[in-house]
């Protein structure tokens, strides 16, 4: 009986956190590459890392922006950032055009049918290791899953880190 429970408990908690398809994720990738953010960016081609950034942290961002009726269940109003520990989504990474460009995409595990694609710069010399912090701007894109098993663009935002 106990081990049923924390079996279910387990795949209840795997659910919510769950990873998409290659499929959902070049679907969102269309709609990232038809955005005017994406478009005033002038990038020809982009590729998607294969290690995930913290959906809770990209949501704060928007839920200072004003997108706050999205995050109802989420307690930001004294929110400092989580620790994360970055996953691997090898299909994200299939799903992306080439392995270099000016260009990197990183994605959030799926939190309530939503999840973040964020956009780096990589113009710098070096480049940056992201989840590490990142210097620079970049542009978040936050996606919603329909319920005909595609993605929709819900909200896009410029982010200035330091």
């Amino acid at each position: 009986m106990k081990l049923s429970l924390i079996i279910t408990i387990l795949c209840l908690s795997l659910g919510l956190q769950a990873q998409e398809t290659t499929d959902i994720y070049e679907q969102a990738i269309g709609l990232v590459k038809k955005s005017s953010a994406f478009k005033q960016t002038g990038a020809t081609a982009i590729a998607t890392g294969s290690k995930t950034i913290s959906f809770t942290n990209q949501a704060y961002a928007f839920w200072l922006d004003g997108l706050d009726t999205r995050f109802n269940d989420k307690d930001f109003e004294n929110f400092f950032g989580d620790l994360y520990q970055p996953k691997e989504i090898e299909s994200f990474k299939k799903a992306g055009d080439k392995r270099r460009s000016k260009y990197q995409l990183y994605v959030s595990e799926t939190d309530t049918d939503l999840f973040v694609i964020e956009m780096l710069s990589r113009k710098r010399k070096r480049k940056a290791k992201y989840p590490k912090f990142f210097q620079g701007q970049s542009i978040s894109f936050l996606f919603e899953k329909t319920s005909n098993g595609g993605v929709r663009l819900i909200e896009t935002l410029t982010l200035q880190n330091n």
